[in-house]
Parts: C-alpha cells; sequence; structure tokens
C-alpha cells in the first residue's frame, strides 16, 4: 500500500473511534436523563422496568467506553449492533408507556407528549457518527415504522383520532 492510502485508512479509522466515543458519551447523557425520569415516577407500577431498561441502556454505553479507555478497537458490526439495542430498548420503553397510558384511560398520552419522537430521531442523528449513510437510513426506518407501530397500538388500546381541527384548536 501506498503511504496515502494508510494515511486515509487511518484518517477514517480515527473518525470512526471519535464516532463511537461521542455516541457513548451522548449515551451516558441520555442514561442521566432516563434514570432521573425514571426516579420521578418512583411510585408508578413502571418504575421497575423503567429502571432496569435504563440501567441497560447505560451498560450498553459503559462496556463500548471502558473499550475505548483501554485502547482497543470496536468493529463496526459491533457499534452497529449498540445502535440497534438502543433502539430495541427504547420501543420497549415507548410500547410500555402506551400501554400503561391506556389502562389509565389515556392512550394517546405518550404519543401526545413526543418524547420517544424526539429520542428516536436523536437515535438517528448519533448514528450519523459512524459515517455510515445505509445505518442512518435503515434506523430511521426502523424508528419510522416502530413509531406508526405505536400509533396503532394506541389506537387499538382505546385512543381516538381527530379527524379534522376544530377552529378553537388552531
Amino acid at each position: 500500500m501506498s503511504v496515502e492510502t494508510n494515511e486515509i485508512n487511518q484518517f477514517e479509522r480515527t473518525l470512526f473511534r471519535k464516532g463511537i466515543s461521542l455516541i457513548v458519551y451522548t449515551r451516558y447523557g441520555l442514561s442521566a436523563v432516563f434514570l432521573l425520569g425514571v426516579a420521578a415516577n418512583f411510585a408508578t407500577k413502571s418504575f421497575i422496568p423503567n429502571f432496569i431498561g435504563s440501567l441497560i441502556f447505560l451498560l450498553n454505553g459503559i462496556i463500548p467506553g471502558h473499550y475505548l479507555r483501554k485502547g482497543k478497537e470496536i468493529t463496526k458490526t459491533w457499534a452497529n449492533t449498540i445502535i440497534f439495542i438502543d433502539l430495541l430498548i427504547i420501543v420497549s420503553f415507548f410500547y410500555l408507556d402506551i400501554y400503561n397510558n391506556s389502562t389509565k384511560g389515556d392512550a394517546t398520552n405518550t404519543l401526545s407528549t413526543g418524547i420517544f419522537y424526539i429520542i428516536f430521531v436523536f437515535i438517528a442523528i448519533y448514528s450519523s457518527f459512524l459515517f455510515e449513510t445505509k445505518l442512518v437510513l435503515a434506523v430511521g426506518l426502523i424508528s419510522t415504522c416502530l413509531y406508526i407501530g405505536g400509533i396503532f397500538l394506541s389506537l387499538k388500546l382505546g385512543a381516538t383520532t381527530v379527524s379534522k381541527p376544530y377552529p378553537d384548536m388552531l
């Protein structure tokens, strides 16, 4: 290989490594937000599942962070798997929250706040730190399908749709 090719490969590897570290730090911040949100809902029946999910989300960031601090390499497959595990954890929270709100008679509460929509977008944004357009597209499409699934789940659990906006809604 030529010197130029080696420099390009080294540059790409450095960008990938920095992208992974950005994802890890972002995940630490999200974990702190999740744990604070779970602590605020201590008296609810979803406290234990949400607490366990938040700890798994945090652990999903600690393990790659530990590898990075030791100077070990993280493969692209492992990095992609971490992103999809994040999606799995968030969709579990999402559907559990929809179900818990439906038992209170308000199946649309989770959808109307938009918090999970923001989190899905956030995961798509930090997946772009790996510089793979196919991954970002896949995360975006999967997130969209999962969110639409949440809309259908809330409708199935008793939510009602509004056909046209009323003048007082504008």
